[in-house]
């Protein structure tokens, strides 16, 4: 009787602790929306308007910079709250995934390129047409390469390969996104998917980031009837699969 109380007592706090985590980001993200849109409308009407010295400019440029970077993160928390809420809302549309798939390794290759890695797109299937948000399918792709560059070294290769899966006994087409990095350990496969988890979550780590972008990833996944899968070898590299149903 005593085990099944502090069972119980334990339950509550978790779900209590879950209720404050949640209220906490809601309201950090809406306490930060005003300052910031502050902040970037003076900073950019500044640029705009004010005739300043070269080197004063330049430090504008980097605070706008700098502020429009917190803007778009501060966005990724709030559209990460809808999609734990399921209340993320997608627009789906019959698109050929190769060409989604041209067009996206076309807008991300001169970045990554720019940072000395090499982004590959291959194709081991067939087109098809899929219904899929194209801007969120683009944001999950987004979290899994962002991920790669940060966790490969610069002169590594990211590989995106259209091809064909089979997951819990069903078929998808799948755009597969690989690294050769460090890969991930086997029992932090499922763990990383967790809202916030780092592998190292220390303040030393040599990767920032907020844990957000493989649960997001997985969220917008599921709302379009996917899902993701990790594969990954330590020492050796990782994949991660973004699955999608054929019609």
């Amino acid at each position: 009787t005593e085990k099944n109380r502090r069972l119980r007592f334990m339950s509550e706090r978790v779900r209590e602790l879950d209720r404050l985590k949640r209220e906490f980001l809601d309201n950090l993200t809406h306490e930060l929306r005003t300052p910031l849109s502050v902040i970037i409308g003076c900073v950019d009407l500044a640029l705009e308007f004010v005739d300043m010295p070269a080197e004063s400019n330049e430090s504008l440029e980097t605070a706008s910079t700098a502020a429009h970077t917190l803007d778009q993160m501060n966005l990724r928390l709030l559209e990460f709250r809808q999609a734990q809420a399921e209340q993320l809302e997608v627009s789906c549309e019959q698109t050929s995934l190769w060409k989604f798939a041209r067009e996206y390794h076309g807008h991300r290759a001169p970045g990554i390129s720019g940072d000395l890695r090499e982004f590959i797109l291959t194709r081991a299937a067939d087109d098809v047409f899929v219904n899929i948000d194209r801007r969120r399918l683009g944001q999950a792709l987004d979290a899994l390469i962002d991920n790669a560059v940060k966790f490969t070294s610069r002169g590594t290769k990211i590989t995106m390969t259209l091809e064909r899966a089979r997951h819990h006994d069903r078929d998808y087409i799948a755009l597969r996104v690989s690294d050769d990095g460090p890969g991930i350990p086997t029992g932090m496969l499922e763990k990383i998917f967790e809202s916030f988890r780092q592998l190292d979550g220390s303040h030393s780590r040599p990767v920032g980031g907020l844990g957000m972008g493989l649960p997001y990833a997985r969220e917008v996944l599921k709302a379009m009837g996917g899902t993701i899968r990790l594969e990954s070898t330590p020492g050796v590299g990782t994949s991660c699969l973004v699955l999608l149903p054929v019609n």
